[in-house]
């Protein structure tokens, strides 16, 4: 089946009725005007009808679309994914990583941890131990992270774990070193 027939997709026919976009930025009032000014407001109100008309067609295409074909719906599953890792191509893993063990991460993947669930937004960088994307928290929308996935592969994963107990260790003498300071204060 054809995207097209997928997605209910009929093209305009010659006996069609025209399309009628419903619009309330056409109306333009200008107050105090002189009979020489109203000519010029008059090719005003003409560019600003066409520039709108062509603002509307674009950013609200898919109501256009509904207008054109009452069936058509518009599906965000259906958006095709962009890659975040750079080489995509499925070798190890059973296809679930590259062939530099990196993890294929496309954007609206959701990662799931212990306690959350991310989905992936974007890609922040990659570097030698593997590539760190920012993620929205689902539990909490209005939470955004920055999540390091690392290769697969024995060496970085002992790398990160090392990583995580520099963190937790940095983290455990800022939080005594901040309560110590208040405790000076006294």
């Amino acid at each position: 089946m054809s995207r097209r027939n997928h997605r209910n997709f009929r093209p305009l026919k010659k006996n069609d009725p025209p399309i009628v976009l419903k619009d309330n930025s056409f109306q333009f009032v200008s107050k105090g005007t002189t009979k020489k000014k109203k000519d010029n407001n008059k090719n005003r109100i003409l560019d600003k009808k066409k520039t709108t008309i062509l603002k509307n067609l674009s950013t609200d295409l898919i109501s256009t679309y509904y207008e054109c074909n009452k069936e058509f719906m518009y599906r965000t599953k259906m958006n095709p994914k962009r890659f975040i890792t750079v080489n995509h191509k499925p070798r190890k893993n059973q296809g679930f990583d590259n062939s530099g063990y990196e993890l294929i991460l496309k954007v609206d993947d959701i990662l799931v941890g212990r306690k959350n669930k991310f989905r992936v937004l974007d890609g922040l960088g990659s570097g030698t131990y593997g590539q760190v994307v920012k993620c929205q928290n689902l539990n909490d929308k209005s939470q955004f992270v920055a999540i390091k996935v690392i290769k697969n592969h024995q060496a970085y994963f002992n790398q990160a774990l090392l990583e995580i107990n520099i963190l937790q260790t940095v983290r455990i003498f800022f939080f005594f070193s901040f309560f110590s300071c208040f405790e000076n204060l006294k």
